[in-house]
């Protein structure tokens, strides 16, 4: 149990650590969102702008890459009779390291938005953060990682299985080759002595 729950916290812990610095990637990728401030709020200078569909498909892209790397590691690191205690800190730990990203990425700039909007007159344009709007896409990263693990582990476990099975037969094949067996009736001619006619097996008259 003392083994399983290390495990676990360690993969958590490595698992949400890169969401900070995926945080920071998506921030500074992410497209530039104009607002125009009517009463002292923020109000989209273009509703049917793409920067928003572009802003959340990028944070979505980015976490499934992260959820896609935590997970070919921790196969390659997994020991035996650890896989529950991995499997829980990969879903645990992508989802601290999800919101990481969201909320570390929203933040940088946010001070100087906020000090924009409520210091500008009616009509002025300020540049936004990057917000996720489609949180839909906060289970990307744990989702992959565990999917990537067991799919991993599972096609791991059939090629054990077949080298354990050893080489298969071929259709027909009864087995180890070796003629004169009277239950092998496979081939093409039959292996069996025939006693002449008239004659014992010697071959004398009787």
């Amino acid at each position: 149990m003392r083994r399983q729950l290390l495990t676990a916290t360690v993969t958590t812990l490595v698992t949400a650590l890169p969401g900070v610095g995926v945080g920071l990637l998506w921030q500074a990728i992410s497209p530039s969102i104009r607002y125009v401030v009517v009463d002292g709020r923020p109000i989209l200078a273009d509703p049917e702008s793409q920067s928003l569909i572009s802003t959340d498909g990028r944070f979505a892209i980015l976490t499934a890459l992260g959820g896609l790397l935590c997970g070919m590691v921790a196969y390659l690191a997994a020991g035996r009779g650890t896989d529950i205690a991995i499997v829980t800190g990969l879903a645990l730990g992508g989802i601290v390291a999800t919101v990481l990203a969201w909320r570390v990425g929203h933040q940088i700039g946010l001070d100087a938005f906020q000090h924009a909007v409520h210091g500008a007159r009616d009509g002025v344009f300020v540049t936004g953060v990057a917000d996720l709007r489609a949180t839909g896409v906060l289970v990307f990263w744990p989702l992959v990682a565990v999917g990537v693990f067991g799919l991993s582990e599972t096609m791991d476990m059939a090629g054990r299985h077949r080298a354990d099975r050893g080489p298969e037969l071929a259709p027909g094949d009864g087995g180890e080759p070796g003629g004169g067996k009277p239950d092998q009736v496979g081939g093409d001619e039959l292996d069996l002595q025939a006693t002449p006619t008239g004659g014992n097996e010697d071959g004398r008259e009787g």
